[in-house]
Order: C-alpha cells, then structure tokens, then sequence
C-alpha cells in the first residue's frame, strides 16, 4: 500500500503477528521524540573546545516558540557575523520581491536591463544568474575593489568570456549575483544597499543588516558581503518559514518563496563545488527535496561558519554561528540538525503509545519530509531497535489503548483495513528506515503506524517483541 519497494511477501518474522500469544508486557517506556538539550549543548560545547572558537552560537525556534538557545564566548543575538555566502539568501529575496513588484521576470535576459551584455551573454536571465546557471565565471577582479561602484563592475564584467553556455551548467560562484544586483539597481533608479534596505531587511527590522560587512563600498558583493545579528536573521527565517510573511504583513508572495525552494538546476551539468552537493532553488541549496521538487530542508551556510536552515516539515529554524571556518561548522550544524531531526516529529505527526524497549532502549520512530497525496518522498524509521533484526510495519487507523498484549510488546494499532509490510531489516546499529508512497493517496486522509521486531539473541528474551509506539501520519 505505502512502502516504496515491495514488502508483501511475509517471513516467519511478519507471522508473529497473526499469533495472540497474550504474554504479559514488559514496563513501558515511551520512545516518543521529545527535545534533547543536552543533546545540543554536547555539541556546541564540544566543537566550541575542540576548534578553540572565539565565539559560537546555537539558536532554534519551533513553529510554536523558542526550542534552544546558548551562546559561548561571549556571543549573544546582537553579535555581528559576517555569513558569507548567506548573502545569496537574502539577495535572492530581493530580487524576487521585485517579481512580485513586477517590476522584472525571473526569465527576462539581463540585457534587457544591461545592454553591454551581448553575443552569447545576451541570453543570460535572471533566474540563471540567482542559481548559479549563467555560465558566467566563479570570480571576477572587479569583486575586489570596493572603490568602484557597483555599476562599474557589471561593465567590466560584461566583457568576460563564458566559462559555459547560460543554462546548461551548475557552477557555483559570486559573479551572476553581482549581475542580478546590478539589474535590481537600473529597474529601481537605486543602489542595491538601498534596494534591500527597503524591501527587505528595512519590513522586516533587520536594523543591524547591510551589505557593507567587507567594508564601506559602493560595490557591495551581493553573494558575499552581508553583515548580521542572529536576531536580524532570525527576523528573515520566520518570513521564510511562514511563506512570505511576517505577522500580518508580507513581504514576499507564496510564489516568490516556492520559486525560491524549488530545484532550478533539474537536468544541468553539475560542476562540483565547495560547499554542498544538494540541489540549488533560487539562492538556496535544497538539501532536502520532495518528489515534486520543492525544499522541506533548505540552508544556506557561509565560507565563516555561519550556517543558517529551515525545516519546514517541522516549522524550525535554527543558526548555528561561528566565525571561523565553513568545513568546521557545518559539520557541527549538521549533527544539530539530524539530532533535532531524531527529537521532533514533522508538522501532522503524532506519537501514541509508548515503547516497548529492546536491548537497546526505548525503539525511538522519526519522519521525514512532508505527507503529501500524490507524491512519494516521505520516509518513516526508527532508532534503537534490536541489532541486525527482522521486523514488520504494520498500518492500521484504529488507536488501540492501552494495547493489545502480544509476544511481550504491545501492539497500539487496528484496523479495518489492518496491513502487516514486511520484511524489514534493522542495521548493526538497531536503525531502520523507508519511504512511503502517496502517489495513489487522493486528498487529506489519517492512519497509524507501528514499528515490531523480533529479539534476536544478545538482545532480550529471544523470541519475543520488541514494538515503537504508533505514529498517527495526517496526509494532507
């Protein structure tokens, strides 16, 4: 029914289900995802000592609130970072909002607005330039220069060579933006400090931003010089997060914030770069993608260690900020975020039930992505289960409580309709993990499901259950 490769043919493992050995079940732990925060602290603190960082800074907020916050070496949310390539973010945004002004097209040909790019260069737009498509090169000299203006740089850089044909190769750099910059600076008769100062970082308070973080200049670097607080980011990922708006207001259009997140580099030659092999939306990577192409996990970290994310499968956002090193950081950031992945379930989820622990704990379910009929990009597992075990998926839409007795675990679901999915396999490690298939699910619909594995020996009474608790998926 959901599992993506075929999992209906049943071992002696996926039997143990039709058997109502009513043995009587062991003390039950919960196993639900639930904030870790020593979890986080570990890992700040740690990296914190072992890079011998000046400074560094962990902040996350949920879809209801704040989640964790801490600050070593003196850092706090009013600390200015230089985030580096996080600039794209917020370039990005400003060019989409003049999308929405329509004020340009996100596939007009930047020589509509900057004549001096001919030949081959004349057909370069604008989306091409905001995801690294262009063909343009990764650097140019007049990025050096802070006292030229901006205008003067695209002029000279009009006049480099293609390194490849505009829309056929990922390659990622900081030229284009400086095109695409320069083409919000001729369609709003202002410079690009005040462009974004006015659309973006100005509606959203971000009072301690600018574009002036490599020094005072008239040739800002639109993919690399922002300047920022953890609190004036903080301000740009709740817009982000909640499509465009802040409180009331928006800033940008649903449109422009799922143009953003959507992968643009589909089919492209991709060159291989510094920082991520993830897809590439507009000024975004895309480091987790659903079927139809759209980020639920999307980030932007900088060559300092500035690392920046949003979930949007949960509603978090996070920073984790240091100014160091990009290959230190994002490490670190990214253990924060599988360990946040591991503590918190998807917005529409909710665990039931409790564990019935197997040697090695309570057995701990997650999710990932978002449940969406018509699709198939969104995966279940589970942590802790027994090493190197059979086991089964069962789905149901009935909460069973307190549980049905069974070979010593309890079982939380029922039907009708009551399917058992199998075989499963766990790792050496006791994880397990598989995808759902929606692509036949049509419209919103509810069910249940529960992780069983066999003991095997080593681990618990062998031959009896070890279960996960049950997760009510809503697919919307």
């Amino acid at each position: 029914m959901f599992l993506s490769s075929n999992l209906l043919r049943l071992p002696p493992a996926a039997l143990l289900l039709a058997v109502a050995l009513l043995q009587p079940a062991p003390a039950q732990a919960t196993g639900c995802p639930s904030p870790n925060p020593g979890a986080l602290h570990k890992l700040v603190q740690d990296a914190f000592l072992r890079f011998k960082l000046k400074k560094s800074l962990l902040w996350v907020e949920g879809a209801s609130g704040p989640l964790y916050f801490e600050g070593l070496g003196g850092a706090t949310k009013d600390s200015l970072f230089l985030p580096a390539s996080t600039s794209k973010w917020v370039t990005a945004a400003t060019l989409l909002r003049l999308v929405d002004e329509k004020r340009i097209a996100l596939d007009d040909k930047v020589s509509k607005y900057l004549p001096s790019f001919t030949g081959a260069k004349a057909a370069i737009t604008i989306r091409q330039c905001l995801s690294h498509a262009s063909g343009l090169p990764e650097h140019h000299w007049s990025l050096n220069y802070r006292n030229i203006t901006l205008a003067q740089a695209v002029s000279q850089i009009a006049k480099v060579k293609l390194v490849y044909a505009p829309g056929t190769t990922f390659y990622y750099g900081s030229v284009s933006f400086q095109v695409a910059a320069r083409v919000a600076e001729v369609v709003t008769n202002q410079d690009f400090e005040s462009v974004v100062r006015s659309r973006i970082t100005g509606p959203l308070g971000m009072t301690a931003t600018d574009f002036q973080g490599w020094g005072a200049t008239k040739n800002p670097l639109a993919a690399l010089s922002l300047r920022t607080t953890p609190r004036d980011m903080m301000k740009f990922l709740r817009m982000l997060r909640d499509r465009g708006t802040i409180g009331s207001r928006r800033i940008l259009s649903k449109a422009s914030v799922d143009a953003m997140f959507t992968n643009q580099i589909k089919g492209l030659k991709y060159v291989k770069n510094p920082y991520s092999d993830a897809p590439y939306g507009i000024g975004s990577w895309l480091d987790g993608l659903d079927p139809s192409g759209k980020g639920y996990l999307v980030s932007h970290f900088g060559a300092f260690g500035f690392c920046p994310w949003i979930d949007f499968s949960r509603g978090i956002i996070g920073i984790y900020a240091t100014q160091d090193s990009y290959y230190r950081a994002a490490p670190v950031a990214r253990n924060i975020r599988t360990t946040l992945r591991e503590t918190h379930l998807p917005l529409g989820l909710r665990c039931l039930g409790s564990s019935t622990p197997s040697c090695r704990g309570p057995i701990r379910p997650f999710a990932d992505g978002i449940p969406k009929s018509g699709t198939n990009g969104f995966s279940v597992g589970c942590l802790d289960a027994p090493p190197n075990s059979f086991g089964v998926l069962a789905f149901g839409v009935l909460l069973l409580n307190p549980g049905q007795p069974l070979l010593g675990a309890r079982l939380f679901i029922a039907g009708p309709p009551f399917l058992v999915l199998s075989p499963l396999r766990s790792s050496s490690t006791g994880s397990f993990s598989t995808s759902l298939d929606f692509r036949n699910v049509v419209g919103p619909s509810k069910f249940l499901l529960q992780f069983l594995w066999l003991n095997p020996k080593g681990c618990g009474t062998f031959g009896s259950l070890s279960a996960s608790p049950a997760l009510e998926v809503r697919v919307q």
